[in-house]
């Protein structure tokens, strides 16, 4: 492995941990990828967008958390977003819908990490293109978690976004309720802006407003959430799960078996 690809690799491993930079100061992406969000003219001949757009953070979420998807080997879940590549992107890309106008999209990339040893699996990104038009948020996806590596490999330098006119990436399928997908491809879903409302956690609805509306009062019915010991209880568990279970089925050796289980154990 040369030096150069050694650092590029490293260089990705970092990035996925921080935070993406906001539309107003995304256009100045760097040849060595990073995540981003950010403006965009529309394609050649797409008819203009319904922008700028008011779409609350809450329900972009909901929007984003939806959807599913089948064909990725690095999937687990089925979830396309975690938590963090969510917290990374929602409040920048409905920012950026507020302020853009109809000749523009707003694109986005994002690193996470996915597999079945979790935040020690290899660092992926996942890449789209988000519109709004006749009442419906456009969500097409480019890059799914791909690994990092095969991205800089290939030779690209960009973070191809999702595009009308075809499809970026061919192996998946991506699906969303109450989504539609447009022309049978699997990369291109519409949700009525009107039913967002229905895919937001009722918390988060109660405490967000649009630009110009007052925030609405919680609700006193509200879930609780976990307790934070609970949740991180339960994600090692899984886990160690997991790790015995690739180790019963002969998947990795116990020298990688014992590696990994003692990086789990650290992290606490």
């Amino acid at each position: 492995m040369s030096t150069s690809f050694r650092i590029v690799a490293v260089a990705a491993l970092t990035l996925a941990a921080t935070s993406l930079m906001p539309a107003k100061d995304a256009m100045a992406q760097s040849k060595t990828a990073q995540g981003y969000v950010r403006l965009e003219p529309i394609e050649s001949s797409a008819p203009q967008n319904d922008h700028p757009a008011q779409i609350r953070a809450g329900e972009l979420r909901g929007a984003l958390a939806s959807i599913r998807i089948k064909g990725s080997t690095l999937s687990t879940g089925g979830a396309v977003f975690d938590d963090k590549e969510l917290a990374d992107i929602v409040p920048n890309i409905a920012a950026a819908l507020s302020k853009a106008g109809p000749a523009e999209d707003v694109t986005f990339a994002v690193f996470g990490r996915h597999g079945v040893f979790g935040e020690h699996s290899p660092a992926t990104v996942t890449s789209g293109r988000v519109f709004v038009q006749g009442g419906q948020l456009n969500v097409i996806l480019g890059l799914m978690q791909t690994r990092y590596e095969d991205v800089y490999s290939s030779g690209a330098v960009e973070l191809k976004s999702g595009q009308r006119a075809r499809r970026v990436e061919q192996a998946w399928q991506a699906s969303a309720e109450p989504a539609t997908v447009v022309d049978k491809r699997g990369d291109w879903l519409r949700f009525d802006v009107s039913q967002l409302a229905s895919l937001a956690k009722p918390a988060e609805t109660a405490k967000e407003a649009r630009p110009g509306e007052a925030a609405r009062p919680a609700a006193e019915s509200a879930p609780q959430k976990p307790a934070a010991a609970d949740t991180r209880y339960q994600e090692i568990q899984s886990r160690l799960k997991v790790l015995d279970r690739l180790k019963a089925d002969g998947l990795i050796t116990e020298d990688e078996y014992r590696e990994r289980r003692r990086a789990i154990l650290q992290s606490l």
